[in-house]
């Protein structure tokens, strides 16, 4: 389930990055160059300029450009989390999880599977806990 979550979320982190980006080309190409109508003197000539409108489109190139970092970002940290879930899972090396670092009793110490035992049989008795 845990990989099916994390695909989920790195598809939505990549949908919501092409948003972004096809937002920003939007408010780019509508509100880019702006008119800009001063009246004259008594409202006799008005002067008409067009002024690129530089906030708008450096702030939208770095939301768009951040949306796409972040998304690449996700999608690395979850192909490294589960190549080393994997490469922990060959090597049978349990990964200790923070709730559970309680102090090892005498009975749990006669419970621990042997040296002699397989990875293999390590991942049953371990359970379908894999990643």
């Amino acid at each position: 389930m845990y990989k099916q979550t994390s695909g989920a979320l790195g598809m939505m982190a990549l949908l919501f990055a092409l948003f972004t980006v096809i937002a920003a080309t939007v408010a780019i190409y509508t509100y880019g160059e702006i008119t800009v109508v001063e009246p004259g003197l008594y409202g006799l000539a008005p002067s008409v300029k067009t002024v690129t409108n530089w906030p708008l489109i450096i702030s939208c190139v770095s939301a768009g450009f951040y949306s796409i970092a972040f998304a690449a970002l996700f999608m690395y940290v979850e192909t490294t989390r589960n190549a080393v879930a994997k490469i922990a899972n060959h090597l049978g090396i349990e990964g200790e999880e923070p709730s559970s670092a309680q102090p090892i009793s005498e009975a749990d110490e006669q419970a621990q599977p042997s040296a002699s035992t397989s990875p293999a049989q390590r991942q049953v008795r371990r359970g379908n806990r894999s990643v």
